[in-house]
């Protein structure tokens, strides 16, 4: 009874991803679609995708685990709740199978579930085709650079990702050189960390709230407990009208050359700023604004761009870190 009054919602959504693909960042539905996970329940998006019923609610299936599959919105649209139909160019049926219902492919008279995959020429180039597509619509990417210094253990770098685990994640070390507030040769790591489909001002949102989560961690429990000496994070987003000219100006150059002395904060653009909460948040101080939005004091320049610091953290969480700190001490 508990499964058949489960709620289907982006928790729900996300939980049955990770059971069914890991941490796969994208997957193929049985239709042969290619699904984003930081996609779902996003039209915009060429990958956008959501839960369907398998056996249809209308005709009596139950919202559970056993009768929901993940798969594209295109995919669920052709499906609706037909027990047969057709879905990008093939034959489904929907069949019982002991006591649950699976789709089964019939597009070649079958009766056996056929995953497509890359030894089929045709759903190869159909699937290269859909990314040409992509390629000359307009994208916007989030690009979130975490400036660490003398990391004393690599955990750090694992708790990171499993925090942005829907997105791409590398990290960079380089000996930073002198400075009057480190020591000589200081080891700095950059962790960059890159969304590719940040089109919707909630998936933004998404990755300035784990950059919150992040800055709260690192200042209120990681460098007390000496995991590491310092750190910043830079979050932005790139905009460009078509996904080929973002990936024509991607270079390692400014994550090679940059390494200023971190001040334990997190610096946001003026595209996160313009569509999330930092907007609010900035405009209740008494701060002198420019007409985009980004504060003219406390700023900071990297790569060509203008980042203003965002002084929030989780406060319940970083209270509960400190007692966790106050009590190794």
């Amino acid at each position: 009874m508990k499964n058949e009054k489960m709620i289907v919602n982006r928790e729900t959504a996300m939980r049955l991803w990770t059971s069914r693909y890991g941490k796969q960042t994208r997957a193929v539905d049985f239709a042969g679609r290619t699904m984003a996970k930081s996609a779902y329940d996003n039209r915009n998006s060429e990958y956008g995708w959501n839960l369907d019923h398998i056996y249809p609610q209308s005709k009596g299936g139950k919202t559970a685990d056993y009768n929901l599959v993940c798969c594209h919105i295109l995919t669920n649209d052709e499906k609706a709740d037909k027990i047969c139909f057709n879905a990008n160019g093939q034959s489904f049926k929907v069949v019982k199978v002991e006591n649950h219902y699976e789709i089964v492919n019939q597009t070649n008279g079958s009766d056996k579930v056929n995953q497509p995959t890359l030894f089929d020429s045709a759903y190869g180039v159909r699937l290269f085709n859909q990314f040409v597509k992509a390629s000359k619509k307009q994208k916007f990417c989030g690009e979130i650079l975490i400036d660490l210094r003398l990391v004393k253990t690599s955990a750090i770098f694992d708790f990171i990702r499993e925090v942005f685990d829907t997105e791409n994640v590398n990290v960079f070390s380089k000996e930073s050189g002198y400075s009057m507030f480190m020591p000589s040769s200081a080891q700095s790591h950059l962790v960059v960390i890159r969304s590719y489909d940040v089109g919707l001002k909630s998936l933004i949102q998404d990755l300035l709230d784990k950059c919150l989560l992040i800055n709260t961690y690192l200042s209120h429990y990681f460098v007390p407990m000496g995991y590491l000496y310092a750190f910043d994070i830079y979050f932005n987003v790139a905009y460009s009208k078509t996904a080929d000219e973002y990936y024509q100006n991607v270079n390692l150059r400014d994550i090679n050359s940059y390494f200023g002395h971190p001040t334990n904060n997190l610096y946001i653009s003026e595209l996160v700023v313009e569509n999330t909460d930092a907007k609010d948040d900035l405009e209740e101080q008494d701060f002198n604004f420019n007409p985009y939005g980004i504060r003219t004091t406390n700023n900071k320049d990297f790569g060509g761009k203008t980042y203003v610091k965002y002084s929030y953290i989780f406060t319940k969480l970083a209270k509960n870190l400190d007692k966790e700190v106050s009590r190794q001490d």
